[in-house]
This record gives structure tokens, sequence and C-alpha cells, in this order.
């Protein structure tokens, strides 16, 4: 059984597709075998690793279709995709769908993307609660792999930022996700990994051109982040 790393907000626009497909582009290129599986019907991160998946034997991309699901039986799938490869990468909806609570149930570990706003954290503490709920419905201990990743920026935060994520330690652990960066945006259109650009692999068709200096921050930001991601999940 690989590791099933979840990305879950119950707040759509937070970034969880764009950190899903970074974690699985760091992960692809420190040689690993990554399952990515998509269970929004939106669809950007399963898009995002089928053209991927189509340039890197190492990945393999699933979508599970949330209208077909009952507990049970998401559960069982969400397992079976996970025998094969080293780490399964998998990401649900903005709100939540049939596939979210046997994610949170079947999950390693959950990673919750937040921006440091009102409306942010009230997302990232509803989804810690679903986490905790799923478990308390089962009659199981809940277990202690939630985790906020608050979304960077290219400033320092201020202290009122810091004293709101002194506040949310106490409750979830917390690490830094990616910095806001347009090379990221631009990475994501190319569909690649950063190794595969920097060995002159084409990007998918449509994609933005990408300088030397531009994918070399992209590349710094999703290696130091899936090191952290890797740092928590081996700890």
């Amino acid at each position: 059984m690989g590791t099933l790393i979840v990305f879950a907000s119950l707040k759509g626009g937070v970034g969880k597709s764009t950190h899903a497909a970074a974690l699985t582009a760091g992960l692809l290129d420190r040689g690993y075998t990554v399952g990515a599986i998509e269970t929004d019907p939106q669809g950007s991160f399963g898009s995002w690793a089928d053209e991927t998946a189509a340039q890197n034997e190492s990945l393999k991309s699933d979508f599970l279709d949330p209208k077909t699901a009952e507990f049970e039986s998401a559960n069982e799938k969400i397992v079976e995709l996970c025998n094969g490869p080293d780490y399964i990468v998998l990401d649900t909806a903005g709100n939540a769908n049939k596939m979210t609570m046997p994610a949170l149930y079947s999950a390693d570990i959950v990673l919750c993307p937040f921006a440091l706003t009102e409306w942010d954290i009230e997302g990232f503490n509803r989804t810690r609660e679903a986490y905790q709920q799923v478990f308390e419905t089962a009659g199981e201990e809940t277990p202690d792999s939630f985790m906020g990743l608050y979304l960077g920026t290219v400033r320092f935060i201020s202290n009122a930022e810091r004293q709101k994520l002194e506040d949310l330690s106490k409750t979830a652990a917390i690490r830094k996700g990616l910095t806001h960066s347009p090379h990221i945006s631009n990475w994501i259109e190319a569909c690649r990994t950063p190794a595969q650009l920097d060995e002159g692999i084409i990007p998918a068709e449509g994609a933005k051109p990408m300088n030397n200096a531009a994918r070399a921050k992209a590349k710094t930001a999703i290696y130091e982040y899936t090191a952290r991601i890797l740092e928590v999940v081996n700890a």
C-alpha cells in the first residue's frame, strides 16, 4: 500500500489542485511512482495529471465519480488504487461530495490549504471538524493526521497574521504551502514536472512560455514545498 495524501477543503478557491499537482510533480522528480486521483467533477487536477501522465510513466491518473459512490464502495475504490504507487495524491471537491468523507477516512494524511483570511480560516476549521466527524461516526479515535497549509506570499507576514497562525496551530499542525507566484500558474499550464522542463520536454499545447529564471523559481518553490510535506509524512 502506498501513502495516501488527500487535499481537502470545504471552501473552494484555496489552491487544492495547485498544491496537489505541485506535490505530485515534486514526488515524481524525486523518483517515486505516484497515483493521482481526482474526485472533483471540475477536474483541474485530473486534467493536469492526465496530460502529465502521458509524458511520465511513473504517474497513473484516475477519476473517481462521486455520483455513483456510497461510503463503503468509495472507500474500497480508493484503497484499491493505493496498491502499487509509492504515493497517491487525491484531490477532493471544494464542497463535500460523496467521495470527500471516504477520502478523509482513508487518508494517511489530510492537507488543507488556506489563506490567512476570515473566510479561508472558517473553511479550514469546517474541514478539520469534518475530518473529526468521519471518525466519530465510525466510532474510532481521530488520527493526528490533519495538517493545514497556509498560502505564503512574497512578503513577510504581519504580526496579526502570525498570531492567526499561532492560534490555529493550537488545534492542528500547520506548515507553509506554496508561495503565491505567477511562475507556479505558468508551470501548471505546462503539465510537466520541473525536471522535464529542464530536460527540454515540450510543454502542453497552449502553455505560456517560461524563461530559465521563471522555471528555476517554480522549481525551487515546488521542491521546497515537497520536502516540507515529506518531512511530515515520513516523521
